[in-house]
C-alpha cells in the first residue's frame, strides 16, 4: 500500500495537483514507506512540496526513515 501511495503522490505531483500529492506522500510515509519519509524530510527542510519549513519535524521525517535502513536518511 504504501508504495502505491508512493507512485499515486508522484504521479499527481506531476500533474501539478500538489495538494492531493502531499496527502498521499504524508500517507506513504505514515504506512512506512521509508523513501516517502525522507520526501517528507526534505519537503520540511525546503518547503518543498506546498510544505511549511520546519527543520525539526524534516529531523523527525529522516530519523524515522534512518531507522528504517534507508541510506539517504542516515547521511542527512
Amino acid at each position: 500500500l504504501r508504495e502505491i501511495l508512493l507512485k499515486a503522490a508522484r504521479e499527481h505531483r506531476m500533474e501539478g495537483n500538489i495538494e492531493k500529492a502531499l496527502r498521499l506522500l504524508e500517507r506513504s510515509a505514515e504506512a512506512g514507506s521509508a523513501l516517502a519519509m525522507v520526501h517528507m524530510g526534505c519537503g520540511r527542510l525546503s518547503g518543498g512540496w506546498g510544505l511549511r519549513r520546519d527543520v525539526q519535524a524534516a529531523l523527525g521525517w529522516f530519523e524515522k526513515a534512518a531507522a528504517r535502513g534507508n541510506g539517504a536518511a542516515m547521511a542527512r
